[in-house]
């Protein structure tokens, strides 16, 4: 299965000019573990939760939080293109220690895929017995976990 599969909804960017505030409160409203940060419509950044949360234990004052993104993004994201494998993209999350990638194909950002994403691919790609067993041990932790976004 290739990854242009898995997109299920526009990607949620933000400019790199936007405040770990605003990034903080838009990966709540949209519901999303990672924020893809554009600057004149090219990929150039990915803030995750993970990346704000680290911001939080380094600042107990919350001064941060009103500084640009561009500060704390990672830049120079890893992404993948549309038509990389499932597999091929779990490879290049569990080497680089990633949880999402953006997608892109032709130069222009398709969307992004998380590890969740992949953990479903690979369900649906199993016998029934096997998924009913990875199903029932799981899936319940991952529904009740934070989203993971993508």
């Amino acid at each position: 299965m290739e990854v242009r599969k898995l997109i299920r909804r526009q990607p949620v960017t933000i400019q790199s000019t936007v405040t770990l505030r605003v990034a903080a409160r838009t990966l709540v409203e949209e519901n999303v573990g990672a924020l893809l940060v554009l600057q004149g419509g090219h990929l150039v950044g990915i803030i995750t939760e993970r990346d704000i949360v680290n911001v939080v234990a380094d600042d107990e004052s919350g001064r941060q939080f009103d500084e640009s993104v561009d500060g704390y993004m990672i830049e120079e994201p890893y992404y993948v293109s549309p038509d990389t494998s499932v597999g091929e993209a779990a490879r290049l999350m569990t080497e680089k220690g990633i949880r999402h990638l953006p997608v892109v194909g032709d130069s222009k950002l398709l969307g992004i895929v998380s590890i969740r994403d992949l953990l479903f691919a690979a369900l649906e790609e199993t016998s029934a017995e096997a998924r009913a067993d990875w199903t029932a041990y799981l899936v319940p932790d991952i529904l009740s976990s934070p989203a993971d976004g993508g």
